[in-house]
């Protein structure tokens, strides 16, 4: 099952995808001073390698500081256009190296793209390896629109408020750009904050507060050589 919205009103997931990037140090730092906890989809191998420092030391600190941390396959391919074994091989090797860096592996998990969700074959692929699929319903357009101009009519969605107050919805942002840290996310979380939304992570609009439940095969992290 996918899920596009949270379940209480006044509940708006604050989510990150694509990273750990160049970026993410300035949003934990960001949202430390805000007091908010988000979800970070994590790759493996997209905008940096997920074994470099620092993108390693990225995650680690986000999930210290709180944040939840879930799945957004290693190399960032469409999975409704790969077949089954190359999906697996996608979650798994990022499996992989969440248990090496962590000792746990997310339940929580974001197709590239959104290909996947409500596709009924991705669908039963990720129930078949225990994941939750999040997607989104709140989109503040920060990866169409670039560095010189990152503002105007890219924030409309959020800006006109395209929504139902009270709603309870899911957003779309991504922690590798520069915009995102500066000028988005400041603006979405004034914008909402300001209309009476509290944001919480992915999992908590779901339902789910508890971080234990956010994780499973609990191990020992292995040591970084």
């Amino acid at each position: 099952k996918s899920y596009t919205y949270c379940d209480k009103a006044w509940q708006v997931a604050l989510t990150f995808d694509d990273g750990p990037g160049d970026w993410t140090g300035e949003l934990l730092d960001y949202l430390m001073e805000q007091g908010i906890k988000a979800t970070f989809f994590v790759n493996g191998n997209n905008w940096s390698c997920i074994y470099d420092k620092p993108y390693t030391d990225f995650i680690i600190r986000a999930h210290k500081e709180g944040h939840q941390i879930g799945h957004h396959t290693w190399s960032h391919k469409a999975l409704t256009e790969i077949s089954d074994a190359e999906v697996h091989q996608e979650m798994q090797r990022l499996e992989d190296a969440f248990q090496r860096i962590f000792g746990f592996v997310p339940r929580y998990m974001r197709p590239p793209y959104g290909a996947g969700v409500h596709d009924a074959r991705v669908e039963a692929l990720m129930k078949q390896r225990g994941y939750v699929i999040v997607g989104w319903s709140m989109f503040d357009y920060d990866a169409d629109f670039d560095d010189a101009n990152p503002a105007g009519e890219h924030l409309v969605d959020v800006q006109e408020h395209k929504y139902n107050p009270g709603g309870a919805y899911i957003t779309l942002n991504h922690d590798v750009y520069e915009r995102t840290v500066k000028i988005s996310t400041p603006f979405e979380v004034e914008l909402l904050r300001t209309s009476g939304y509290n944001l919480v992570p992915a999992s908590v609009c779901l339902g789910d507060p508890n971080p234990k439940n956010w994780y499973r095969n609990y191990k020992a992290p292995e040591k970084r050589n």
